[in-house]
């Protein structure tokens, strides 16, 4: 028999595996790792995880549908210091919004590197030269919520303030199901079907409980139902490559990063595979 077992709090859980209650945590907490790799009665295993963690903008709202301000943050965010800080190292910049073990998956956008002078001048394009913004980001979690004030540091470089709005989860959900909310951070996880990580997401006729930025955009919805129709999968593959490209050149999303999860086991155990 397999018995499952959910242990809220990260020490404990790390405890709980060190001690033999539990044979497998499948992803150790990022300031455990190490105690984790240390420990010679355990083994690890490290495995990219199939979800990209982003920061989301909700194109419904003003000032949100200004090209110019979304480049602006995109650029104005360290995503190499998030991964550092918050995951230790454990983790890898995106440029998509699909995750590297993802068909299709296209790893030459070039993407928004770290540069506060290109997002200074995005931001006078945009109609703020002196910055003079402020913005909200809201999210649920104490890792999505030490996110945002990284973030909140970055962009206070070039003018913008950001008021952070941590919520409880389930009120959170409602809250970016929405139209009100501003900026987010959330995840999205689904490996294996490109089609999952478009239609949803950024297809203009789907809710605002899956498409929670409000992306509303003829051109790509119609790429989409395109690509999900598309039977040869060469050209499919071809055309989730555009999506892509198009998505990012908006931004819809800034991908932050995908988390290199570290498996934790006991050592004795043997026969478990991971896929």
């Amino acid at each position: 028999s397999i018995t499952i077992r959910v242990i809220p709090e990260a020490t404990s859980l790390t405890i709980a595996l060190e001690t033999g209650e539990v044979d497998i945590v499948e992803s150790v907490q990022a300031v455990d790792i190490q105690r984790v790799k240390d420990n010679a009665d355990l083994k690890w295993i490290e495995q990219v995880q199939g979800s990209v963690t982003y920061l989301g903008m909700n194109y419904a709202k003003e000032p949100y549908n200004n090209t110019n301000l979304r480049k602006a943050i995109a650029y104005g965010i360290d995503r190499e210091a998030i991964i550092d800080v918050i995951l230790e190292g454990n983790g890898s910049i995106l440029n998509s919004v699909f995750p590297p073990m993802m068909p299709a998956y296209d790893d030459t956008i070039e993407g928004y590197n770290y540069d506060i002078e290109k997002a200074k001048q995005c931001l006078a394009e945009a109609g703020y030269p002196d910055g003079g913004l402020t913005l909200e980001i809201s999210t649920s979690g104490d890792e999505r919520n030490r996110i945002a004030q990284l973030i909140q540091s970055d962009l206070s470089k070039i003018g913008i303030t950001i008021n952070i709005e941590l919520l409880e989860w389930g009120a959170y959900l409602e809250y970016v199901g929405g139209t009100s909310h501003e900026m987010f951070i959330l995840g999205w996880s689904n490996a294996y079907e490109p089609d999952g990580n478009m239609f949803d997401t950024f297809h203009k006729d789907r809710p605002s409980t899956t498409n929670r930025s409000n992306f509303r955009n003829d051109e790509i919805s119609a790429k989409i139902e395109e690509a999900r129709q598309e039977l040869d999968w060469s050209k499919r593959e071809a055309l989730y490559k555009e999506l892509q490209a198009m998505i990012m050149a908006e931004p819809v999303w800034i991908p932050l990063f995908a988390k290199t999860a570290v498996i934790g086991m006991n050592k004795g155990l043997e026969g478990v595979e991971f896929e």
